[in-house]
């Protein structure tokens, strides 16, 4: 995830009022973005909207939707200012990461809720999240590990290594392993 945050859609946003949603912040914004957005199917689960406003220089505002995790989120590219980031939020007017992580905290089970709050936080720690995420490495079902384990590639919080270290010594699904092994390199500086 890097050096950068998204603004996270709620779960049950469709594809049309996300798209919507977005453009309408980025003409308002930013009235010589173009006409319509420009669009690409990355795979089956995943679809990028993509608008260029002459405002932003080289700087793109792209909106991902995957319908794998699920979720809906907006970055904005490197050509717009922290003021211009933060109008576009405001316009946006979508869920914080301490929302996004509430909602997490109340619906464990909703392992889109913990990949929702992981991609809203960016590089800041949140101590919530952070809990959360610690659960969900220790949790039962192993779907929820796996969404635990997702998060913390995602988050890339060094403070998380040590419990994926404790979660790979004892992690009994094949397939979680090489993802515990992936996300350990992220969370450990210098990888």
């Amino acid at each position: 995830m890097g050096d950068h945050f998204y603004f996270v859609f709620p779960g049950d946003t469709s594809t049309d009022h996300a798209v919507t949603q977005v453009d309408d912040a980025v003409h308002t914004l930013w009235p010589s973005g173009t006409a319509a957005p420009h669009h690409a199917r990355l795979s089956a689960s995943t679809e990028v909207y993509t608008w260029a406003p002459q405002e932003l220089g080289s700087g793109r505002v792209s909106l991902t939707l995957n319908n794998a995790i699920p979720a809906a989120f907006v970055s904005v590219g490197d050509g717009a200012s922290p003021e211009q980031v933060a109008q576009f939020g405001a316009r946006l007017g979508l869920p914080t990461v301490r929302e996004h992580t509430a909602l997490a905290a109340q619906a464990p089970a909703d392992t889109g809720a913990l990949l929702r709050a992981a991609l809203a936080a960016g590089p800041k720690k949140d101590k919530a999240l952070f809990r959360l995420v610690v659960a969900g490495l220790e949790a039962g079902d192993a779907t929820v590990r796996g969404a635990a384990i997702q998060a913390a590639a995602l988050l890339a919080w060094p403070a998380l290594a040590e419990h994926l270290l404790l979660a790979a010594s004892v992690e009994t699904d094949s397939d979680l392993k090489p993802l515990l092994g992936v996300a350990l390199r992220k969370c450990t500086p210098g990888s």
